[in-house]
């Protein structure tokens, strides 16, 4: 039976030393952007940011062309929204649909813009980077170059496109979500069960904070990744980890199929400053300092 062991010092911090290999680190806190690839249409609190004709090696498009690959986002504590008038541009397209893509508009004919605008009093930011983690909050996509570029999926390209946003201070988020990088059980290839799932760290003062979690498996380095959790290992279910320390199984017959017998592995980690509804009572969102994963050959 193996434990990997994410840690890392300062608040919010999630990295992953497993036994014989050490990841990068990622940094979440409660009301961070939160981005996924959905297709033909985003959940209810999301927004889209821009589409794609396929998952790599694609054309992009703005929102609304009817692209079934889509770049969306939300954040916690506010509304986030795609005016280029009130938020940093995430890339320049040579056209509304079918186009190229660019870092800058410094070519003339990159001219269609598609941007990440913050709750009112609220900050965003847009960079391009190998690694998103730890500098940003979440990956929106990747892309083959600086200019004249494909689109694709997070790590179909080297260059990833890079996201932060924070709702106005003032008053804590209701939760905050993050996606971890891949991890490898084992650097033989013998596909692993995984048992267990838990955090280190405090709760925080007031009413306490909660953290969940889900869990996606797969026998490719890149997927395709399918979170579960929660009594009925569903995608829209998490598991619940109220207490540091408490290690969730990662359990029941309809897991089994998705979970066992796969060497690679992420997760999902919401941290919530009361129930993950309100934030009322609450004067500090939990600390997660290490998360730890058990699983075995």
């Amino acid at each position: 039976m193996k434990k990997a062991l994410l840690s890392n010092s300062g608040a919010y911090v999630l990295a992953l030393i497993a036994i014989l290999f050490v990841m990068a680190a990622s940094t979440a806190y409660a009301g961070t952007l939160s981005c996924s690839v959905r297709t033909s249409t985003c959940n209810a609190g999301e927004v889209e940011i821009y589409e794609m004709k396929n998952t790599t090696n694609s054309h992009a498009a703005i929102p609304g062309s009817g692209y079934t690959n889509l770049v969306c986002c939300s954040i916690s504590g506010g509304t986030l929204g795609n005016s280029c008038a009130t938020g940093p541009t995430a890339l320049w397209l040579a056209g509304s649909t079918n186009a190229h893509v660019s870092q800058t508009n410094t070519n003339v004919k990159y001219t269609n813009s598609v941007c990440i605008s913050p709750p009112t009093g609220g900050t965003a930011s847009v960079g391009y980077a190998s690694s998103c983690s730890p500098t940003y909050d979440t990956t929106l996509g990747s892309m083959s170059g600086v200019t004249n570029a494909h689109v694709g999926i997070p790590g179909a390209y080297p260059t990833q496109i890079c996201a932060s946003a924070a709702a106005p201070s003032g008053g804590l988020p209701v939760s905050g979500v993050l996606t971890s990088s891949v991890f490898d059980s084992t650097a033989i290839g013998t596909p692993a069960g995984y048992n267990s799932i838990m955090w280190k760290g405090t709760q925080g003062t007031g009413v306490p904070g909660t953290v969940k979690f889900q869990l996606a498996t797969s026998n490719s380095s890149t997927g395709p990744w399918s979170y579960y959790g929660g009594t009925t290992c569903g995608s829209a279910d998490w598991y619940n980890a109220p207490s540091p320390d408490s290690p969730v199984e990662l359990k029941g017959t309809s897991c089994l199929p998705p979970f066992n017998n796969q060497r690679y592995f992420r997760y999902k980690i919401m941290i919530c400053t009361n129930d993950c509804v309100t934030n009322t009572g609450s004067t500090a969102s939990p600390n997660v300092t290490s998360v730890v994963v058990n699983w075995a050959p």
